[in-house]
């Protein structure tokens, strides 16, 4: 019966495989949503900068006005932090599907070799059962063709 030896490691190199997978997958997630989130942000800014700089039907009062700008000023800053969000979420992605890449190259290296040694294995024992068939064929040969011994 073949046994290898590192099956134990195997497993536990599948096992992180499929962890880092969910981690990947968690991490994607994150990042579209910090990026979704950024998007909506920029687009209420830029709503809000046509929103100034379009004529209004009345006249603006200075007190709107300057509301309006300190408002863009703070989506300016939600802009910017959303932003550094979205790319810290996108580095953490990438690190991950870099650490799921050396993952998969670790079982993949203990796969070929478990696969490499069941192929040895399994010729070892055609090899063996060869010998033995060929051991009852030359001893069933042997038998047939010495005399008995017996007189008639």
């Amino acid at each position: 019966m073949f046994k290898f030896s590192l099956q134990r490691v195997l497993e536990l190199r599948a096992k992180r495989e499929r962890e880092m997978a969910g981690q990947l997958a968690r991490a994607r997630t994150a990042a579209d949503e910090a990026r979704d989130r950024c998007d909506a942000i920029e687009a209420a800014r830029d709503a809000g900068r046509e929103r100034m700089s379009s004529p209004a039907p009345e006249a603006r009062s200075v007190g709107e006005m300057q509301h309006l700008s300190f408002v863009l000023e703070q989506l300016d800053q939600h802009v910017q932090t959303a932003d550094a969000v979205a790319r810290k979420a996108e580095d953490t992605a990438v690190r991950v599907r870099h650490d799921l890449t050396a993952a998969l190259v670790e079982r993949r290296i203990l796969d070929r070799l478990r696969d490499r040694l069941l192929d040895e294995y399994r010729s070892g024992e055609v090899r063996q059962d060869r010998t033995t068939m060929d051991d009852i064929a030359a001893s069933r040969f042997v038998q047939r063709t010495r005399p008995t011994g017996r007189k008639i």
